[in-house]
């Protein structure tokens, strides 16, 4: 009987023993997602929230405006550094300031006293921004971001027959907000696709060229982290 009991008391110690240490090796294996400091790039589609004709239907009327056009989106790209901390293996959060060029939006229409007119914004964005991330599994993620988005922005209007007038500028803060995801490619290397919005003013044709519209992106990126 005591030989059945030592030999049961082992089992149940040597059996316990074993589930500690596979609990450690497991806690050991648990993902371990770059922290830190993390600079980036990305190129993609940007816009600017322009109606298609910067002039009211009456003063089109008025002063006999023809062939209004509107070219508002293009190439656009975006430099970031940041700096993230994992609040358990699953989620991260962190801050981010980024620098993003949008293109130019235009307006080309003729004047029935001035012949071709051209109406150019060119307006690029500085941001801070909080972070959160969810990691769906080790190489997967998903992110959110809002903060401030500083716009600055030129306006400029030339005539055919004028020479250049000197731009106006106008600067703006606004509500700015993005979703994406991630795939880690290293490490240290995670690949991103970022959706970005800025809420600005909505009615320019009250005051084209003080007003400073509202703002998207769609951009393809790569972020390099430093701590792993």
């Amino acid at each position: 009987m005591k030989k059945v009991v030592l030999t049961a008391t082992t089992l149940l110690a040597l059996g316990v023993a074993s589930f500690a240490m596979a609990g450690e090796v497991e806690q050991i294996s648990a993902p371990s997602h770059p922290t830190g400091a993390y600079i980036g790039g990305a190129f993609g589609w940007g816009a600017l929230s322009t109606p298609s004709s910067i002039l009211s239907d009456d003063v089109i009327n008025f002063f006999g405006i023809t062939n209004m056009k509107n070219q508002a989106n293009g190439a656009s790209f975006r430099a970031n550094a940041g700096y993230m901390l994992n609040v358990n293996p699953a989620l991260a959060l962190g801050v981010e300031a980024g620098y993003t060029y949008l293109p130019d939006s235009q307006y080309s229409y003729n004047f029935a006293f001035s012949g071709l007119n051209v109406v150019t914004y060119s307006d690029y964005v500085i941001d801070a921004l909080a972070v959160g991330k969810y990691y769906v599994n080790d190489q997967v993620n998903l992110f959110a971001k809002a903060g401030a988005a500083y716009v600055n922005q030129k306006f400029r209007q030339l005539n055919v027959d004028t020479d250049t007038p000197n731009p106006i500028n106008s600067h703006k803060w606004m509500p700015e907000v993005a979703v994406g995801a991630g795939y880690a490619l290293t490490q240290n290397i995670e690949a991103n696709i970022t959706y970005s919005h800025g809420f600005g003013n909505k009615n320019i044709q009250s005051n084209p060229s003080a007003k400073v519209p509202s703002f998207n992106s769609v951009l393809f990126g790569l972020n390099y982290n430093f701590n792993v």
